[in-house]
Order: structure tokens, then sequence, then C-alpha cells
């Protein structure tokens, strides 16, 4: 099949539909030609007409699906002008007609059954991205939890600090003592503007390229 050959050659790229439409239909064309010319729906191998239709389907949308199979329908009708030969009867042309209305049938079967798992799979996809979205949000609310914890752990030594300082002041009024204060502040705030970045990140879902030895720093100095 034309359609196969194509993905086989060219399997590492997704087939454009400007591609797959045209060889389906011209296969489907070709073949039903054959078929007729060759027995119609006495022949044996009528039933690779079936083939083309069915990639065409798995293949192209909704709209284009329902494009190919008309095609399909048109081409097997042609074949009920084919003349079946004289010496097979009355009763093989009633039979051939027979076997051509039924492969109809059975076309317009596979392409209800194909659209409807393709519609049940669109189904599960969407269901697929709700969880993976719901994921992703209970990962940023445990990140933000994590981030929290954390800070509440490094912010506890300043805030300790600070308050050990301001006891020494009340007791001193050492103004020597301010420094060392002023120094603790400043850490706590800078851990508060780090923490505020960190949830802005999350709640934005924003990513930052850190390097190697940038992280193996930070990860030493800690």
């Amino acid at each position: 099949m034309l359609l196969l050959l194509y993905l086989a050659l060219f399997g590492k790229h997704r087939a454009p539909v400007a591609v797959v439409l045209p060889l389906v239909l011209f296969e489907i064309i070709v073949v039903n030609t054959s078929i007729a010319l060759n027995g119609a729906a006495s022949n044996p191998f009528s039933s690779v007409l079936l083939v083309p239709l069915i990639l065409g389907l798995i293949w192209l949308s909704t709209r284009l699906g329902l494009v190919v199979l008309l095609v399909s329908l048109a081409a097997q009708g042609m074949q009920l002008l084919a003349p079946i030969s004289d010496h097979h009867g009355a009763m093989m042309q009633n039979h051939a007609q027979g076997m051509i209305v039924s492969f109809m049938a059975t076309s317009c079967l596979i392409f209800a059954v194909i659209h409807f798992y393709k519609h049940q799979l669109k189904i599960k996809q969407a269901d697929i991205q709700q969880l993976r979205e719901r994921q992703l949000r209970d990962e940023q609310l445990l990140a933000i939890g994590t981030a929290a914890a954390q800070l509440t752990h490094d912010a506890a030594t300043p805030v300790q600090t600070i308050h050990l300082l301001l006891e020494e002041w009340q007791e001193q009024k050492d103004a020597s003592t301010l420094p060392e204060l002023i120094e603790q502040f400043t850490l706590l705030q800078t851990m508060l503007t780090n923490w505020r970045d960190v949830a802005d990140d999350v709640r934005e879902s924003r990513v930052s390229a850190v390097s190697i030895r940038t992280l193996l720093e930070t990860m030493q100095h800690v």
C-alpha cells in the first residue's frame, strides 16, 4: 500500500494531510478500478478494497475520513455496473452484487467504529491532560510547602539572634550591638525576598536555568 510505503520510508516524520489524503484517494480509485476490471466482487482479492479505507480513516480527521468513505462507496458502487461473465448466470450476478453491497455496508460500519474509538481516545487524552495539570499543581503546592518549611527553619536562627541582641541592648544600652543587629535583619530580609521569588516562580510556573557549577557552589555553601 502506498501510504504504508510512505510511512516506511519517512516514518520519522508525521505524514502531512496533504500527502496522506491524495495517496489514500489515489489508491482507493486504482484498487477499485483494478478489481472491477478483474471480476469485481467475484475476485477473491476484493477484500483488499477495505485496506486503504481503514488507513485513511485512522490517519485523517472525521471530515476528511468522511470524504474518503464517500469516494470509496462511489468506487465500490461503480462495480455494480461492471458486467459479470455470461457463463456465471444470474445467480452469480446477484451474489456479486450482494457482496458489493455488503462491502459498502462494512465500509460504513468501519467508519462508525473507527471514529467512535477516536472520539473516546480524545476524551481519554483530555482526562489525562487534566490529570497532568492537577498533578503539576499538587507538585507546585508541595514545592511551596517545602520552601516554607525550609524558610521557617532557616529564619529561626537570625530571629533568635535578633532576640538575644535586643535583650543585650536593653540591658547594656550598648550601641556596638546595632551593626550585628542590622546584619541579622538584612539576612532575614534576604531570606524573605528569596521566599517571595520562589513563591512567584511556582505561582507563575516560571522555569529558571541553573548551571551545575552554581548549584554545586550553593550546596557547598549550605
